[in-house]
């Protein structure tokens, strides 16, 4: 539900899928660059910051209280 709740927090991002494709099928940097038409950095760019976003809904201090409460 925590994970699900931090991917909704994302989900309207223009790059959203990039996560899916990377994270629940496995594709690589160059098969999601051609998808979206753009140069392998761009997709790495666009990963890490919505991978930072996630990070800081994920374990931000009220998440990390309900998972050890």
């Amino acid at each position: 539900e925590i994970i699900d709740s931090a991917l909704n927090s994302i989900r309207d991002d223009e790059y959203y899928s990039v996560i899916e494709m990377m994270f629940f099928e496995n594709k690589k940097r160059i098969e999601i660059a051609a998808f979206y038409d753009v140069d392998e950095r761009t997709v790495s760019r666009n990963k890490n910051r919505l991978v930072d976003k996630l990070k800081t809904v994920l374990f931000s201090d009220d998440t990390i209280k309900e998972l050890f409460l």
